[in-house]
């Protein structure tokens, strides 16, 4: 299979445009680890919510991805940090934008910018692990999509050229059906890494009956922090999280 037919495949699974589910979620942040059941709602084009609930009726936080920024809360010492993706990535290593960002989640290919409108033509078609990558470089960082035997992701990752790389891995295990055409992976693994901080976080999803919904609240994508809830920045968020495990 030639690479105009292999992203032609992949581009084909892109019914998607909704999704809500509960995951068993696992969070290592830099060596203290800490398990919760996670509800995740995804709206193509407009935002990612995920709220962890360790226990029944008992939220531990939340995270929410939008088209312009990225939030997090503390729940239980009432705490946030709003940061643009730029600061995002400064602060975790990883460099994406929104877009990016919802792909990765959907298990999806995403493409880079192209200035003559044909970004297909920015990939590079390799079999270096056995089975097909496809791969780019922009702003200096390496994307790299390994596709496996079934024509769905297997992983993504995107490493910076340094000496030192910093980088994210994102692999998949599972696929399931969720709507007509429309694959959704059950198992994600996120794994990032900063060289110069020598520091390496972990998410682990592992997805409960996701379904496509047609009539999604909207609004449930949209950052809602309270107002009594005190800005704080994420790496100090991380350290007040890290006490807690």
């Amino acid at each position: 299979m030639n690479k105009s037919e292999l992203i032609d495949m992949l581009q084909k699974q892109d019914a998607f445009h909704s999704m809500q589910a509960s995951a068993n979620a696992k969070v290592d942040l830099g060596g203290k680890s800490h398990s919760s059941r996670a509800n995740i709602t995804i709206v193509k084009g407009q935002g990612i919510r995920i709220v962890f609930v360790p226990l029944p009726f008992v939220e531990l936080g939340r995270i929410w991805f939008t088209p312009e920024k990225v939030v997090v809360t503390d729940a239980i010492h009432k705490y946030y940090a709003e940061l643009s993706y730029e600061e995002f990535a400064n602060e975790t290593g990883i460099q994406v934008d929104y877009h990016a960002v919802e792909s990765l989640f959907i298990g999806r290919l995403f493409t880079p910018d192209s200035p003559d409108g044909n970004p297909l033509r920015l990939f590079n078609l390799s079999h270096a692990s056995g089975m097909p990558e496809l791969g780019y470089r922009k702003r200096d960082i390496d994307y790299l999509f390994t596709i496996n035997t079934d024509g769905r992701l297997s992983s993504v990752s995107a490493k910076s050229a340094e000496q030192k790389p910093s980088g994210v891995r994102w692999t998949y295990n599972k696929y399931t059906t969720i709507a007509p055409g429309v694959f959704f992976p059950l198992s994600q693994t996120v794994v990032a890494n900063q060289a110069d901080k020598d520091k390496i976080y972990r998410l682990t999803l592992d997805m409960n009956d996701p379904s496509q919904v047609q009539n999604v609240d909207t609004s449930l994508v949209l950052p809602k922090v309270k107002s009594n809830y005190e800005m704080l920045s994420l790496q100090t968020l991380k350290e007040l999280f890290k006490k807690k495990l």
